[in-house]
Formats: structure tokens, sequence, C-alpha cells
């Protein structure tokens, strides 16, 4: 067996931002009056949709792993590894 045990989320919200739905909030938005109290509340969405695919593809590898141990592919141990990777790549990003 090779993954899938979260039906590869990993995958999924970081490919998210670049189709679906935030591609067609985003034509949406066109269709709105600038300022009205819609289209703030649609670019609000479009804010939230950047940041999740941004905190996602951050946990890309994480994820990933957890996905693979889950399903048996990979050992215990690559989560620990996973975690280090990922909290470093934070630590980095905050200096």
């Amino acid at each position: 067996m090779s993954g899938g045990s979260f039906n590869y989320l990993y995958q999924a919200l970081g490919e998210g931002s670049r189709s679906g739905a935030p591609g067609m909030i985003h034509e949406m938005l066109k269709e709105l009056e600038p300022g009205s109290p819609e289209h703030e509340a649609t670019k609000r969405i479009i804010d939230m949709f950047s940041q999740i695919t941004k905190e996602a593809e951050a946990l890309y590898g994480v994820w990933k792993t957890i996905e693979y141990v889950r399903s048996g592919d990979w050992g215990d141990e690559r989560i620990a590894e996973a975690i280090e990777k990922y909290r470093s790549l934070v630590s980095e990003a905050r200096q």
C-alpha cells in the first residue's frame, strides 16, 4: 500500500490555491462593486484561502510523512524527522 490514508490531503490543499474554489472566487470578485460589503467579504475569504494554502504548503512534508507512516510505507521515526525539519524551516523564516 502506498499513501492514501488521508486521501493525499498533503497534496490537495496546496493544489487548491491554484484551481478550484479560490480561482472561482477570484472570478466572482470581478463582478462585485469594489468597496461594497460583499466585495470586502469576498476579499477576506480569498485572503483566508491564501493563508491556509501557505500554512498547508509549509506542512507538506509533515503531513505526507504522517500519511505514509499511517499507511505502513514508512516507519514511525520519520514523523519526528519531518517535524524537526518543519520546525527548522519555521524558525529560519521568523529570523
